[in-house]
């Protein structure tokens, strides 16, 4: 089982094949298509279909240091439930996590699109 630290990497992994995608125009699998919306995004993990779904997500900030975001938009594998956070998504977390309080060991945040 990925402990929080592992959970941060794989998000983090799969914000930059998402920027690789957008940013050279060429889907990494056949099946997709550039626009977001309509194209069917694969998952990299089993080749299973991801859908947009709403979810909380913790990330390790720190050593002693954890923020759960609520109501998180992400796309999530309906065969393996991997997911897959947007660049626009990660940059809004990325800036809320710039923000947190550097002295608590647990903040729960929602994110508000």
């Amino acid at each position: 089982m990925l402990d929080r630290t592992d959970l941060l990497c794989v998000c983090q992994v799969l914000s930059l094949v998402s920027k690789l995608w957008r940013d050279y125009g060429e889907p990494v699998h056949p099946q997709s298509v550039t626009n977001i919306e309509e194209r069917i995004v694969i998952c990299p993990n089993c080749g299973g279909e991801l859908e947009k779904v709403i979810t909380d997500l913790s990330f390790k900030v720190r050593i002693n240091s954890i923020v759960i975001i609520k109501n998180l938009p992400v796309l999530q594998c309906r065969n393996c439930n991997e997911y897959l956070i947007e660049d626009p998504v990660m940059e809004k977390v990325d800036s809320i996590l710039e923000k947190i309080d550097k002295t608590a060991e647990l903040e729960v945040l929602n994110y508000a699109v």
